[in-house]
């Protein structure tokens, strides 16, 4: 007996053909989309790889900008030092270099200058080392009156008076070093240490006064604390490298630069 109801259709026969060319096509269809999503995708990276790097071209040009006007115009040393910012004292014909680079209102400073005084005075007045002080004046912030630049001004002031008076001048300026965060010394106290260490005081009051080697102070405190390995006062080195800020540090040091 027949399986079939009346009124039931004929089933047509399946069109293998047909089914697979419909099956392909969506499958076609399917790559296209996936192809297309993976194209947007892409664009839409490169164009975030594009922001970015434009946005980095722009931050690295905007940074070579500011700091292009922020550097100070070059300004010749005075007489007395050298063209990096140097004054020197002992033989200057020594094997041996002591380089020291101090802010004079640097607390860290003062303090090696309390340990090692002895030691440097030493060397200076010995054969074998001279002491090169390198001076900045980079620590404005911590005073309400730009103390830092200030102190250096005036112990240039004192070289351009009489040179041999650096050292007094140095000494006393740590030895009176005021607090961070107040007021720095003022200018009528800055001379009176500067005639204190040797210097005229009709000559050297107007210069501290004045301010005048304000500029060349702003220039080389620029260039000595852009220098390569610039950590912070003080910086001590011996014969061009770096050593600790102790007197046990200083003094192995030379002696090793004495035995090589």
């Amino acid at each position: 007996m027949s399986g079939k109801r009346p009124g039931d259709k004929p089933k047509k026969p399946v069109d293998a053909a047909k089914v697979a060319a419909k099956r392909e096509r969506r499958e076609q269809a399917k790559a296209i989309r996936e192809a297309e999503q993976r194209r947007q995708r892409r664009n839409k990276i490169l164009l975030q790889v594009g922001v970015l790097a434009l946005v980095a071209v722009i931050a690295v040009a905007v940074t070579i900008f500011i700091k292009k006007a922020n550097e100070p115009d070059y300004v010749a040393a005075p007489d007395g030092f050298s063209d990096d910012g140097g004054i020197t004292v002992g033989n200057p014909d020594a094997p041996v270099t002591l380089t020291l680079v101090e802010d004079f209102a640097c607390p860290h400073c003062a303090a090696l200058h309390t340990a090692a005084k002895d030691l440097i005075d030493g060397y200076a007045e010995g054969q074998d080392v001279k002491v090169e002080f390198r001076p900045v004046g980079f620590l404005d912030s911590m005073s309400s009156d730009d103390y830092s630049s200030r102190a250096l001004n005036a112990a240039v002031c004192v070289v351009k008076d009489d040179p041999k008076n650096w050292l007094a001048m140095h000494d006393t300026l740590f030895e009176n070093q005021p607090a961070e965060g107040g007021a720095g010394l003022s200018d009528s106290e800055l001379t009176e240490l500067a005639v204190a260490s040797g210097a005229d005081e009709s000559t050297v009051s107007t210069c501290i006064d004045d301010n005048e080697f304000e500029d060349w102070v702003d220039y080389t405190s620029h260039e000595i604390t852009n220098e390569k390995g610039f950590g912070g006062t003080p910086r001590v080195k011996v014969n061009g490298k770096d050593v600790e800020g102790t007197p046990d540090a200083i003094e192995a040091a030379v002696k090793d630069a004495q035995e090589s």
